[in-house]
């Protein structure tokens, strides 16, 4: 057990600003020891390196063996010979361990105690009335651009790259996904009994957008470390670092899943070919706002507002203010 670090596990939830955290923050702080994840990397899970991976596989994926404490500690001290650091905040963020159930994040923060000794869960939200419709246009791209890759054969003909948004909400529901995706109140529930309330962090998406600095401020107090660096990496022009899609994508993706033909050609592109394709409908500068319907807006408050009402009251948090169903 490390007496003198903390481990900080960021479970990034989608469309809560996670990227410009893992890019403008997390890894320019020099009292964070920063795991990853980096996007820009090819290492295993695009940890920052090997050593990072092998500190981070027990704890957070590969749950099928023991934590080995002593073996973890290795790859601890080759991480702080490569980085040159002697103590500090080990910090991982990934934004996958949002779309899995809380029980597994849980056993992560579980193996993490084992090995640190001090464990944090750091959580942004946002109002489910705009991640949802936000996270539905990021699965539409993402089925675009993994056309041909997820499964092989005719398969791939068949499988949709355009569903309409009740359509997908409908999907969700039954593998489960949705479950998840309104559910971070079920994982900070037991992240609390699990680390203690004061070693969960949980804020608000709207706010980080309406105000980043003092949002950082307060992240640089729960972390323990000096908010000045942060503030100074933290590029405000960034605050979007993920494309929106536009009218004219949507619309793009519609006339695919119209026509066999079209499909057809494009599983015979090569994935630069067809980023390519995709970004040329953008040019309609219009941002996509699909609406969730007046059911789906009933059912997604019935799903929530009691966990809302819990992290409004646990963390004094400003969500009836923001527009979460309370």
């Amino acid at each position: 057990m490390l007496d003198s670090d903390q481990f900080v596990l960021h479970v990034g939830l989608s469309k809560t600003g996670t990227t410009t955290l893992q890019q403008s923050v997390f890894p320019k702080h020099s009292e964070i020891l920063y795991l990853g994840k980096d996007r820009t990397l090819q290492t295993p899970k695009e940890c920052v390196d090997q050593q990072a991976f092998e500190i981070l596989n027990p704890l957070l994926w590969d749950h099928k063996s023991e934590v080995n404490p002593t073996q973890i500690g290795r790859s601890i001290d080759d991480f702080r010979k490569v980085q040159r650091e002697q103590k500090g905040v080990w910090l991982a963020s990934w934004e996958e361990l949002g779309n899995r159930s809380p029980a597994l994040n849980l056993e992560s923060l579980r193996r993490a105690q084992r090995v640190f000794g001090t464990c944090r869960l750091l959580v942004f939200l946002r109002n489910p009335f705009q991640r949802i419709p936000s996270e539905y246009l990021q699965s539409l791209r993402y089925n675009y651009l993994m056309l041909g890759k997820r499964s092989r054969g005719i398969r791939s003909f068949f499988r949709p790259i355009y569903l309409g948004l009740d359509d997908w909400l409908t999907s969700g529901e039954k593998s489960g996904n949705l479950r998840i995706l309104l559910g971070a109140s079920d994982l900070i529930r037991g992240a609390v009994d699990v680390v203690g309330r004061e070693n969960v962090g949980v804020y608000l998406f709207e706010e980080f957008r309406d105000d980043p600095q003092k949002t950082i401020r307060s992240v640089c107090g729960f972390l323990q470390i000096d908010p000045v660096q942060a503030l100074g990496s933290l590029d405000q022009e960034e605050n979007h670092l993920n494309a929106r899609m536009t009218e004219g994508q949507v619309k793009y993706l519609q006339g695919i899943q119209k026509s066999p033909w079209t499909r057809l050609s494009l599983l015979m592109k090569s994935p630069r070919d067809r980023r390519r394709l995709y970004r040329l409908q953008g040019n309609d500068s219009e941002p996509a706002k699909p609406q969730l319907s007046d059911q789906w807006k009933g059912r997604i408050s019935d799903s929530t507002r009691e966990g809302h009402r819990w992290l409004s009251e646990t963390f004094c948090l400003s969500m009836e203010q923001h527009g979460y169903p309370i």
